[in-house]
């Protein structure tokens, strides 16, 4: 157990009081420090609505490590779809009023162009290099054309609810192909955030590889503030080492399990 002096009692009294005043701001306040530098990500919502509470969620995700996000919804779901968007993520930039050229400006700005509730229209289309008419599909194919990465989920297709034959699954599943063919990185709609987090940190997301039995390549900590959390999120890391005996204030922890990012307690004193 670590043996902590009246210095550092001190500060973590004061870091979690800190936190309980942050806890406390308005709603309308941002709900965890804003990146100073990370990816940006151009999300787009359309039709394929068949998770979209789960979708809502992982676009959340993906906005609270972006440096800049933007959010355009699909105008046949507008209606609909807008207050939750508003509610559920927080979009930093609304782009429902942008014209398509400037749509295509935000997007070649992107590092990701990211589809929540990919429709299964705009990936047949997209695979049969059709456009015409279809702003989300445009995007989709001048994103593949100019190699930018794209996202999508690929089981929001409201079809999927009623499938029961198997010759058109295997058309479902020959136009996916093709896109992933094309470069579209396909996954399920509860792995938007880790997927996304793997393709813009270039390594796969998950714990850190350790270097010996019971020991991080990072140093392991005393205290875990919110502040550890987000420069853990910031800097594209996925686990903080706790010293052994250490704490982890309140709003760490919340922030830690929004963010996916793991704590893990070393087991043994880390010795320089």
């Amino acid at each position: 157990m670590i043996a902590f002096t009246p210095e550092q009692v001190r500060r973590v009294v004061q870091a979690v009081l800190e936190e309980l005043a942050r806890k406390n701001q308005p709603p309308a306040g941002p709900k965890a420090p804003r990146p100073a530098s990370g990816p940006r990500a151009l999300i787009v919502f359309n039709a394929g609505l068949g998770k979209l509470d789960q979708a809502l969620e992982q676009a959340r995700l993906i906005e609270g490590v972006c440096a800049k996000s933007s959010v355009y919804t699909a105008e046949a779901i507008r209606g609909s779809l807008c207050g939750d968007v508003k509610a559920k993520t927080g979009g930093r930039c609304r782009l429902d009023i942008v014209d398509r050229d400037g749509l295509e400006l935000v997007r070649k700005k992107s590092d990701v162009l990211v589809l929540p509730t990919f429709c299964l229209g705009a990936a047949a289309r997209v695979a049969n290099l059709l456009t015409a008419g279809d702003l989300e599909s445009g995007l989709l194919l001048s994103a593949l054309l100019e190699g930018q990465k794209v996202l999508a989920a690929d089981d929001g297709f409201l079809i999927l609810d009623r499938m029961s034959n198997p010759a058109v699954r295997a058309e479902m599943d020959r136009l996916l192909d093709k896109l992933r063919g094309f470069g579209v990185v396909l996954c399920p709609t509860e792995r938007l955030f880790e997927t996304f987090r793997e393709m813009t940190s270039g390594r796969p997301a998950g714990p850190a590889a350790e270097t010996s039995p019971g020991r991080s390549k990072e140093p392991a900590l005393r205290l875990v503030t919110a502040n550890d959390v987000m420069a853990a999120v910031n800097e594209h890391r996925t686990e903080i080492c706790l010293a052994r005996g250490g704490l982890v204030t309140p709003l760490a922890r919340d922030l830690a399990r929004e963010y996916s990012i793991q704590i893990r307690r070393r087991e043994t004193d880390d010795r320089a």
